[in-house]
């Protein structure tokens, strides 16, 4: 059970996703990529910075039309906050499709493995015995949320949001939960 490669740049894992191979009885459940959609809007927040750039850009233009200026006067006074605007949010998007093309999140059943990372690629083993609570809830953009809380000293609170495609080659736990996690609450989901 295998997802597509996203490039050369893990060609080197002994199994994709994964630092090395699974060990001897260690069963490959689920694996899958963040969605594209749902860390823009969700993570980066590319939406509400859009409508932020496109408020200060017409409040811009509408206080030098208030102050008698023309229609052009408006649109030249706009000749360096547009461009920085649109860097910004093609840098939000551009750090969003990274995200999605560089994360691996890997369910077995004995551990979950998180492999994330743009520049710095870190993997994280959580083993299934120290999940302490999961929640899962399907959200905007085809995306499912998964969100797991560990136990023990080091403390961990992991959310991923994958592709909903996949969802149907995921445990037969995670698709009968699907349908009531639309009821979660929580500090896990905010």
């Amino acid at each position: 059970m295998s997802i597509e490669s996203h490039g050369h740049e893990h060609e080197l894992e002994p199994q994709y996703g994964l630092p090395e191979r699974l060990p001897a009885g260690e069963k490959l459940l689920w694996q899958g990529s963040p969605n594209f959609n749902a860390v823009a809007l969700r993570i980066f927040h590319v939406r509400k910075a859009a409508i932020y750039f496109a408020a200060l850009i017409a409040l811009r233009a509408g206080l030098v039309l208030a102050d008698g200026g023309g229609l052009t006067e408006a649109l030249l006074s706009l000749a360096w906050p547009l461009p920085l605007a649109l860097t910004a949010l093609c840098i939000l998007v551009a750090l969003a499709w990274m995200t999605s093309r560089t994360a691996v999140y890997t369910l077995t059943d004995k551990r979950i493995v998180m492999r994330i990372g743009i520049v710095l690629t870190l993997t994280f083993n959580i083993p299934l015995r120290t999940i302490r609570s999961a929640a899962l809830r399907q959200a905007c953009c085809s995306a499912i949320f998964l969100a797991a809380a560990t136990t023990g000293p080091k403390r961990l609170l992991a959310r991923a949001s994958v592709r909903s495609r996949v969802l149907g080659s995921a445990p037969i736990w995670m698709r009968r939960n699907a349908s009531s996690a639309r009821r979660l609450r929580g500090p896990m989901f905010r």
